[in-house]
């Protein structure tokens, strides 16, 4: 018998055959006339499900491209001291890596008896992801590349994340602005799309701080980070013990002398 199937990736109903029986047994089974009207509902909903009118009245394109934020040190402490002095300077203030959108806009309208309407929207963005890199990976023992590399795995993720959240509301705002009403005349409606996109803007700054006060929080124990207070902690106990030695050389020799 013929079963169906749910695909994981949408909601449309697939159709596959039972293990051990062939297409001749299947159609046989249902008869001939219902096996044909049974795949030509599928084939009906495969079509208008992939109908081009959408895709060409809305379009996204993006490019990604990577550059570096340098950092020095050879030890957990100095790596983290190097991006507290010099950070990234991100659009929100100092920062260790950051992603920037940049958004080109372009849309084509046309008159119609009902006014002027939306008759496609491309939206181009250019996205630049900047990602902490270590210079002097070469001099650092294992537990330090270990530990940069999970944070440097971290702040791609992070950033990635930033990413997708800009793709998601650039789908919503593609969605929206080819969904706006006619307007009677065509600069109204062009000015109304622009409008639009600044809107959609300021809605995704809110997901973008919201997810930054989920996420930030686990920075402090990533390995770096531990590891860097861990050496900072022991470094100021050196140097405890190394100025109460030297203070108390002095008395020793003069007892000494006495």
């Amino acid at each position: 018998m013929m079963t169906r199937s749910m695909p994981i990736s949408g909601s449309t109903m697939g159709l596959r055959f039972k293990l051990g029986q062939t297409l001749s047994q299947t159609m046989n089974r249902m008869g001939l006339w219902a096996f044909w009207g049974a795949l030509h509902c599928v084939f009906a909903t495969f079509v208008s499900l992939i109908s081009p009118s959408a895709a060409l009245a809305a379009k996204i394109e993006q490019k990604t491209e990577v550059r570096d934020y340098r950092v020095y040190g050879t030890t957990p402490g100095q790596l983290v001291s190097y991006m507290k002095r010099r950070p990234f300077r991100g659009d929100n203030g100092p920062a260790m890596a950051n992603i920037r959108p940049r958004y080109k806009l372009k849309t084509a309208t046309a008159k119609s008896p009902k006014g002027c309407k939306v008759k496609r929207v491309h939206l181009s963005i250019r996205f630049i992801m900047t990602l902490p890199r270590s210079m002097e990976a070469r001099k650092q023992d294992r537990k330090t590349k270990y530990a940069w590399r999970s944070f440097r795995a971290f702040a791609r993720r992070h950033e990635e994340r930033h990413r997708q959240i800009y793709l998601s509301c650039a789908r919503r705002f593609v969605r929206q602005a080819t969904r706006l009403a006619p307007q009677r005349q065509c600069r109204t409606l062009t000015r109304q799309v622009k409008k639009l996109l600044k809107e959609q803007e300021k809605a995704c700054d809110r997901k973008h701080l919201a997810f930054d006060r989920r996420d930030f929080p686990r920075v402090p124990a990533l390995p770096l980070f531990r590891h860097a207070r861990f050496e900072k902690t022991h470094n100021s106990r050196t140097r405890h013990r190394a100025s109460r030695t030297s203070a108390r050389t002095p008395r020793m020799r003069r007892a000494a002398r006495r």
